[in-house]
């Protein structure tokens, strides 16, 4: 039941997203994680079952507006060379993460259903995975205030913050490359190019000027 409940937040939480991203992507995270930690407080509490499925509920909310908003931010703010493999990254660490509540329930005894109901593993070991979104959370907040303070080019191009723009393009591109990003950001053709390499998701994760992005971007959203 908790499983469904979290589900159809998620699903919620995906579709009704779409609507809340003009407040910006960097402010949204700030938002959701903000709804997790509430969710996952309530959760916590434990003492009455509807009063969980809520807090599952909105803890799935939370879960599903990440997946929208989380792949617009990397795809917005990445090169567009590596747009694709740290798409894709996201997506499967997403579901990979999905996956861990069910394997560390593999712990529990497997004659758990025979075993003293004051146990640990009836009492309180349920707690320890459902509060595992808090230390991640905290994380990404940590990350948000202190590496990645800035917007996403193109949420910043579409608000007319020019200098903030600016800014935020010569942190990620040397010399002219900015303004060349900058010019087809803003629709002109770039004459000077031929094709793009296209980068694998093994290139990605072992290319030595992106690989610590890239794996610290996917234990954060893995967890």
């Amino acid at each position: 039941m908790g499983q469904s409940v979290i589900i159809a937040g998620a699903a919620a939480g995906a579709l009704s997203c779409s609507s809340l991203l003009r407040l910006g992507k960097l402010r949204l995270l700030y938002i959701l994680n903000l709804v997790l930690l509430v969710g996952v407080a309530i959760t916590l509490i434990g003492q009455y079952f509807w009063l969980m499925c809520i807090g599952r509920f909105i803890w799935g909310v939370a879960f599903g507006s990440f997946s929208v908003v989380c792949a617009k931010f990397v795809n917005e703010i990445s090169p567009i060379e590596y747009s694709g493999p740290f798409g894709a990254t996201n997506q499967m660490s997403l579901c990979f993460g999905a996956a861990l509540p069910g394997t560390l329930a593999l712990a529990y005894p497997t004659d758990v259903l025979t075993i003293d109901k004051n146990d640990f593993y009836i009492q309180n070991y349920w707690r320890i995975i459902f509060s595992l979104p808090i230390i991640v959370s905290f994380l990404q907040l940590l990350l948000l205030s202190t590496c990645f303070r800035h917007e996403s080019p193109v949420f910043l191009h579409e608000q007319g913050r020019t200098e903030e723009l600016l800014t935020v393009m010569k942190k990620f591109y040397a010399g002219d490359e900015a303004r060349k990003r900058l010019t087809a950001l803003a629709g002109s053709n770039n004459q000077d190019g031929g094709e793009k390499e296209q980068v694998s998701i093994k290139d990605t994760f072992f290319n030595p000027e992106i690989r610590g992005a890239a794996w610290v971007g996917f234990m954060l959203v893995t967890i």
